[in-house]
């Protein structure tokens, strides 16, 4: 009985081996492929290392090394945000956050009314209508607005559940102390760099070389 017991249990491992052999030979590809990803490192959310690899990249585009290309993915910029510029923000704005869409960008951020440097007109309106603090979500546009120089549009803007008129845009901006022109921000760029869009949700730089 023992002898049969053992004959069973080996032709079983066998079967068992068999079978695990034929599944590996037919599904062989996608085992190598999830093989290669165990020792590939992904990273799906902002981290202190792709923020470095962002700023990296800005870094070529200053010194005009790299490709004529210069992508940087949402990812990235979210990382360069979070971990590089935060602490440039103007104070009373908390929080900020990217979304790449097919040509613009989607943007929010935290504000406390209380500490944002608005005066006039324009803070109390806001204050009115949002309270102290809200979150201020908007679609922006950037583009070349002339050699050098890049130009972000803001299209809309919304505080809370309130949509923000065209006015009070272009007011805003200005009062944060950055150029402006109408309801855009305008910024540096490196030199050469003559193109700047998004598409497929990333950000492209284009030098001219």
């Amino acid at each position: 009985m023992a002898l049969i017991r053992n004959m069973f249990a080996g032709i079983g491992c066998l079967t068992v081996a068999v079978v695990l052999a034929l599944a590996a030979w037919f599904y062989r590809d996608e085992i190598v492929e999830w093989i290669d990803s165990r020792h590939q490192i992904v990273m799906s959310e902002p981290s202190p290392e792709l923020a470095m690899r962002a700023e990296e990249k800005i870094q070529d585009l200053l010194d005009g090394k790299g490709d004529r290309e210069t992508r940087f993915s949402e990812v990235e910029l979210q990382s360069y945000v979070q971990y590089r510029l935060v602490d440039r923000l103007p104070p009373g704005v908390y929080e900020p956050a990217l979304d790449l869409k097919d040509s613009t960008i989607a943007v929010s951020a935290r504000l406390d009314l209380s500490r944002l440097r608005l005066e006039g007109a324009a803070a109390e309106n806001l204050r009115r209508m949002i309270g102290d603090s809200a979150l201020v979500t908007g679609e922006v546009y950037p583009s070349i607005a002339s050699p050098g120089h890049g130009r972000v549009e803001v299209l809309s803007l919304q505080a809370g559940v309130f949509p923000v008129p065209p006015l009070l845009i272009g007011t805003g901006i200005q009062q944060l102390g950055l150029p402006t022109q109408g309801r855009a921000v305008l910024f540096d760029l490196p030199e050469g760099v003559t193109g700047f869009r998004v598409e497929n949700e990333e950000v492209v730089l284009i030098r001219d070389r």
